[in-house]
């Protein structure tokens, strides 16, 4: 998957409890959004999976124009190929 999870344009939205893995370009990506909660969640990879197509997995977690929002017990691991 390129990105597991792309809000866009949202307000009041709450995310926790979740696995997020894997993901070419984005894990989390949230544009133009405000009032966003991001709790406890585990975004990762597989590092059994580092090989081929699977090392280009970039991973990311990035809010972009957005106001008001919180990350709260948020676990990120294996994040590569691009600046924090």
């Amino acid at each position: 998957v390129a990105t597991n999870l792309h809000l866009r344009g949202c307000r009041d939205v709450a995310i926790a409890g979740n696995t997020l893995w894997q993901a070419f370009a984005n894990n989390l990506l949230v544009e133009d959004s405000t009032a966003v909660v991001l709790g406890a969640n585990v975004l990762d990879r597989n590092p059994a999976y580092e090989s081929g197509r699977n090392a280009e997995a970039r991973n990311v977690v990035a809010f972009v124009d957005c106001r008001d929002s919180t990350i709260t017990g948020l676990h990120v691991q294996g994040v590569h190929h691009v600046d924090a």
